[in-house]
């Protein structure tokens, strides 16, 4: 048993051993563009963490705020000019439309258009209307506009931002 044993701690000592040899050997360049690789995936994660921090909307699935905030006020502005068709292309279908404790989906944007007084209630055009998109409510469901209306996001592969749920 002491055999074994000892066996056992000459090979742990001999690995340590060369271990800390093969580290040692290592030229001072190559130290070097090692720390600076750690250096450069530091500050990567950092910014990423800091463009997250001046996102109020990363929580809601978007991640370009300046590109979401364009598309809120074009959305804004065509329902105040009701421009069905260039609302819909703003939705991301399919829509959920919820009313009277039913739900519905809307599949295609023909089907949003031929539905869109119905959808778009004057009651959900004035929460548009009046909400503006720094004083939005966000979680991780979307971006909410007024009392939950309507509800912002993105599209599966986060390519596309726009309007993912009515209540109305």
């Amino acid at each position: 048993m002491k055999k074994i044993i000892s066996f056992i701690l000459i090979l742990i000592c001999s690995i340590s051993f060369l271990t800390g040899c093969e580290k040692g050997d290592k030229s001072h360049d190559d130290v070097s563009k090692y720390d600076v690789i750690v250096s450069e995936s530091t500050d990567n994660e950092n910014s990423k963490e800091d463009t997250n921090k001046d996102n109020r909307y990363y929580v809601g699935g978007i991640d370009d705020p300046v590109k979401f905030e364009k598309i809120f006020n074009e959305i804004k502005k065509f329902v105040s000019e009701d421009n069905k068709e260039k609302v819909s292309e703003y939705i991301i279908y399919p829509l959920r439309v919820n009313h009277d404790k039913c739900s519905t989906e809307i599949k295609t944007a023909d089907e949003f258009i031929k539905n869109y007084d119905s959808i778009f209630t004057e009651e959900v055009k004035k929460a548009l209307l009046n909400q503006e998109v720094k004083d939005t409510f966000v979680n991780y469901q979307g971006v909410m506009v007024g009392y939950g209306e309507i509800w912002f996001g993105s599209s599966q592969d986060s390519s596309k931002y726009g309007i993912i749920a009515i209540n109305n």
